[in-house]
């Protein structure tokens, strides 16, 4: 089986062979339409799953580091004005504030402090009643101690997918 896609114009070969000055001139809808290709060529059995999956896995790897180390340069380097846009290589950059967090713990609010003490200390007890809950494998029937109501406690619903890792070699 040879691993190829087939494309309007031409055939893609294995590894998908993409060039940087491409990559700067794609569209969304470019980008939709290989995804669309690549998944029906991995569908009909002219490209290995395995190998596409790991292919995807590694430019995933690849752009992400890319863009978490270029990122805080951009930023520094490019500063727009509110609500300017700068259009380059199908694409539109602004500048947005991002990443918004509010230090509640500064605003001596009563109320405030009195809430997240309680929200806190229910929330370690929740945590610890679902572990136990976890532990529950058949039916248990117990009695409320306040009420002396028996009931019966079932294992909770576990659910969960198999699926495939992928971890990149150094």
């Amino acid at each position: 089986m040879e691993n190829t896609i087939s494309t309007t114009n031409t055939l893609v070969p294995e590894g998908f062979d993409f060039k940087m000055v491409n990559l700067l001139n794609l569209t969304k809808s470019y980008i939709s339409d290989t995804v669309k290709m690549a998944t029906k060529s991995v569908t009909e059995g002219h490209y290995d799953p395995i190998k596409a999956l790991v292919y995807a896995k590694k430019g995933q790897e690849l752009f992400t580091q890319l863009e978490k180390s270029i990122r805080p340069i951009a930023e520094d380097q490019q500063k727009l004005s509110k609500g300017e846009v700068y259009s380059v290589h199908n694409a539109d950059v602004s500048q947005k504030e991002s990443g918004v967090k509010y230090d509640f713990s500064t605003c001596d609010d009563r109320e405030y402090n009195e809430l997240k003490e309680k929200h806190e200390s229910i929330s370690a007890d929740l945590k610890v009643r679902e572990e136990f809950l976890k532990r529950v494998n058949k039916d248990l029937e117990v009695v409320d101690t306040e009420t002396g109501e028996s009931y019966t406690i079932h294992p909770p619903v576990r659910s969960g997918k198999m699926g495939l890792t992928i971890s990149i070699k150094p």
